[in-house]
């Protein structure tokens, strides 16, 4: 009977520990994407820039592990595509961070990504998400 009886408790405490855990689900951020830069902001001092079209190559990706990866300079809103550049990204604060320049704000409308950079008067870079 004590061997019946120990066998059942193992049995009990065996199964105990095999409940099925929730896992956590990974929150894919909203930014997570491809984007061609398509539309360049310079002001002029006076309040009267707006968005031009511009013809460029230079894109930026966002990763899910937090990093941002360009084809040109994330620390310049110029249009070339010539050298890569990389660095971290937070959605929480909503800026991009690397090595070589300050942290630069951005937003995201939709598909339509704004990165302000460091200038004394606006200067902003307009991307559109690429859809694969």
């Amino acid at each position: 009977m004590k061997n019946a009886t120990l066998f059942f408790v193992l049995i009990a405490v065996f199964f105990s520990g095999c409940e099925k855990q929730e896992e956590d689900v990974p929150v894919i951020p909203e930014i997570v994407g491809s984007y061609g830069y398509v539309e360049i902001l310079i002001d002029p001092g006076d309040g009267s820039g707006t968005f031009q079209p511009i013809q460029s190559l230079k894109t930026i990706t966002f990763h899910v592990d937090g990093t941002v990866t360009s084809n040109g300079d994330l620390c310049l809103f110029t249009p070339e595509s010539v050298e890569g550049s990389s660095g971290t990204y937070s959605d929480e604060t909503r800026t991009i961070t690397t090595l070589l320049c300050s942290p630069l704000k951005y937003q995201l409308d939709n598909d339509e990504l704004i990165i302000s950079y460091n200038c004394i008067e606006p200067c902003k870079a307009k991307y559109l998400r690429i859809v694969d």
